[in-house]
């Protein structure tokens, strides 16, 4: 993993880190007035995130919405909401503060007004099961799969990188964050690492040494 950090910010200019949290990392008590533990009691928590008023939790038995001011929240599940899933597999916010939260069965986003469900039905995304999700410093969203390999969603318009178009080794995709430098890191299968920035993919196999001209020329 030291080898991809020192790799990636060689290749990489560094943008300003966006405002994602993934578990297992902890979030701050916003303004110290919500004890979201309490909410979500015994349920497991797979993701988090927040904007400037609420603090979302994925769990395995839905998404949580909580009030920061007043700790009220809304429970949301397939049976009350438009979430396709209740497993929850992770949750970003993009730059203008919509929340997606990914789920094995769609994505889910809310804009500040309403909910909305983006799945094969209303857009070009290869599989409806996906893994994990990451919103970039440049509007992007990024979409792990569990076989279909990496999707790159903006404006609703999706790009899919797998093995036959990209450095990708393997099509699934374990987990897709952002890292301390703002570039988009994602795990495969396999265990490699992929770095994307603004228009370069980078592949980083951990079992290998690289030259940094060698993999340079790769994308």
């Amino acid at each position: 993993m030291k080898n991809l950090i020192t790799l990636a910010k060689k290749l990489f200019k560094p943008v300003a880190v966006v405002k994602y949290l993934f578990f297992p990392f902890i979030m701050a008590q916003s303004q110290g007035t919500v004890d979201f533990t309490k909410i979500v009691k015994n349920e497991t928590i797979i993701a988090q995130a927040e904007t400037q008023n609420t603090i979302w939790i994925g769990t395995n038995n839905g998404l949580y919405q909580i009030n920061k001011a007043n700790g009220k929240f809304a429970h949301l599940t397939t049976g009350n909401s438009v979430l396709p899933s209740n497993h929850i597999k992770g949750i970003c916010v993009s730059k203008n503060d919509n929340v997606y939260a990914a789920t094995d069965n769609g994505i889910f986003r809310f804009d500040g007004f309403s909910y909305l469900l983006i799945s094969t039905e209303n857009a070009n995304l290869p599989t409806d099961n996906f893994t994990s999700i990451a919103c970039d410093e440049y509007d992007r969203i990024w979409m792990g799969t569990a076989n279909s390999g990496l999707v790159m969603m903006k404006n609703h318009n999706c790009q899919v990188f797998d093995k036959s178009n990209s450095v990708l080794t393997s099509n699934g995709v374990k987990t897709v964050y952002i890292d301390e430098n703002g570039i988009v890191i994602s795990k495969l299968a396999n265990d490699n690492y992929v770095a994307m920035g603004n228009s370069t993919m980078l592949l980083i196999n951990t079992n290998q040494t690289y030259d940094l001209n060698v993999v340079a020329k790769r994308n």
